[in-house]
């Protein structure tokens, strides 16, 4: 039954665009027109009442039409028919097979959105759909709003040209309602563009008021089409309606161009939400980053130790953790996961997982460290891979054992000799091989040494000529810088780093580990 009442509501609509905007531009009308106009000069018929003339030419031409050309009216409606029931196929297959592989993720409600459109530009009315569009342009700036309001000026000015007035008394009042029917619906996205206030339940209100006006220029419109009648009669003339009230090219055109806004303004209500979705996601994904990855500040009688990253988007892939252990030593941990997305950061999570996890069972750095590389390995895509430096350091015997994957190298300050040492073991990254073996070095220092530990994106900072800011300029800031706090330290690197990148923005994460023993 649902399904027959949209049958016939369709064919009815469809009926009636045929016969206002098609049927009036053919040669059956105007040759129905010219026998009307004869048929009432020779017979001299008076016309009872202004009001009725139209309905007897309608009805008129109406019947010559399908008296004299009854194969072709019928054809035109089985076509007419044919066509209304594609419509419906297509609506059904829409409603059932929601796709999101085409353009359009949800075809049945883009269609609606369009039909609302061409009811807002042909008509100047606002419903739910239409009036609902205008949010997206709410949290733009004012220039992208005015562009908007342009947009929607220029293509209701554009339908305003497809009327076709005839040169008759009262004619510039036609005119004029004309211009009254565009500037409403304008009038009303301007005061919700730019009057907060009016936003507040503003599909309702643009709905009311727009059907309002819709109404009112339909009533002025019969009184001065009566008016026009009424004078026609006075003296003593036929009202000539034989041409048609909307030039049908010029208007084809313009609807056609409504149809382009509607589909723009699908992709772009599409594009949006997808924005605002993914934004959420990621600005949930930064969150949980930080928690994972926190400032670290630990400071003791045997050491003052400072560590933070800073991603270059809003989930970065670098990693960097310190651990203090029940036997006194402490671990610290700084690694760098290729990529620069959410599965980098992902895999980061889960290297967090497993270290901290491994370090309950620690008994040796080397069997931790292969544990770790099996687990990536085994979770993680194939093109990715883990750079890591580990250090266990143990204050009581001024003794850290070093094992670097892959990784830039541990710079060691030495108090005693004013110089920094760079370490190495040579070993890959994890995640690369399965059952890779790993090296440990033992090094020593004394009270007052630091060490940093970094990430590429520290001495791979580049300027605009593409130069990188290297480790030896790292190594003699540490060097010039050595009194200075971990933190202090810290924000000196950082700082360096940003003026001499200038302008171009930060590619890379940066991550810091700083160990100032005492």
């Amino acid at each position: 039954m649902k399904t027959v009442l949209r049958f016939i509501l369709l064919w009815l609509l469809g009926l009636v665009l045929i016969m206002f905007f098609i049927i009036p531009n053919t040669s059956w009308y105007h040759e129905a027109n010219q026998a009307f106009d004869q048929v009432i000069a020779e017979k001299q018929i008076d016309i009872p009442s202004p009001s009725q003339h139209p309905f007897y030419r309608n009805g008129f031409v109406v019947g010559f039409i399908v008296g004299k050309y009854p194969l072709s009216v019928l054809g035109a409606l089985v076509l007419h028919t044919l066509f209304v029931v594609l419509v419906l196929v297509l609506l059904h297959w829409l409603t059932k097979n929601k796709s999101k592989n085409i353009l359009l993720q949800d075809p049945l409600d883009s269609v609606k959105n369009v039909l609302s459109n061409l009811l807002l530009f042909t008509f100047g009315i606002f419903n739910r759909r239409a009036a609902n569009q205008l949010r997206f342009f709410f949290d733009l700036p004012i220039a992208s709003r005015i562009i908007g309001l342009l947009a929607y000026s220029f293509i209701f000015a554009a339908l305003a040209l497809s009327y076709r007035i005839p040169d008759l008394p009262y004619a510039a009042r036609f005119r004029w309602l004309i211009y009254v029917q565009v500037l409403i619906p304008v009038v009303l996205v301007f005061l919700t563009f730019f009057l907060v206030p009016f936003r507040k339940n503003f599909q309702r209100r643009l709905f009311w008021l727009s059907l309002s006006g819709a109404v009112i220029v339909l009533a002025a419109s019969s009184l001065i089409g009566f008016q026009m009648a009424q004078a026609q009669l006075t003296e003593n003339q036929l009202i000539k309606f034989d041409f048609a009230f909307f030039d049908t090219n010029v208007l084809l055109v313009n609807l056609l161009v409504v149809l382009a806004f509607s589909f723009y303004i699908e992709i772009i209500k599409q594009v949006s939400t997808n924005k605002s979705r993914i934004e959420a996601e990621m600005s949930l994904a930064h969150s949980i980053q930080n928690e994972l990855l926190p400032v670290l500040q630990i400071k003791n009688s045997h050491f003052h130790l400072y560590g933070k990253t800073e991603a270059a988007n809003e989930v970065g892939g670098d990693y960097c953790d310190a651990v203090q252990l029940q036997d006194g030593r402490f671990a610290v941990a700084v690694g760098d996961v290729s990529g620069h997305n959410v599965a980098a950061g992902v895999l980061m999570g889960m290297l967090k997982v497993a270290f901290r996890t491994e370090l309950n069972y620690l008994n040796d750095p080397r069997q931790l460290v292969v544990s770790l590389n099996r687990t990536i390995y085994e979770h993680k895509n194939k093109s990715m891979f883990i750079s890591f430096l580990f250090a266990l350091i143990d204050p009581a015997k001024k003794s850290m054992i070093l094992i670097n994957c892959g990784h830039p190298p541990l710079l060691h300050f030495s108090t005693a000799e004013n110089t920094i040492n760079e370490y190495r073991t040579g070993d890959i990254a994890l995640g690369l091989q399965q059952n890779s073996q790993f090296q440990a070095r033992t090094i020593s220092f004394s009270s007052g040494d630091i060490f940093l530990f970094m990430s590429d994106g520290l001495c791979e900072t580049l300027n605009m000529r593409g130069e990188e800011l290297g480790v030896k300029t790292v190594r003699d800031l540490v060097v010039q810088h050595h009194t200075a706090s971990p933190q202090e330290l810290y924000q000196i690197l950082v700082a360096a780093s940003t003026k001499f990148r200038g302008p171009i923005p930060q590619r890379d994460d940066l991550t810091m580990i700083i160990v100032k023993m005492n």
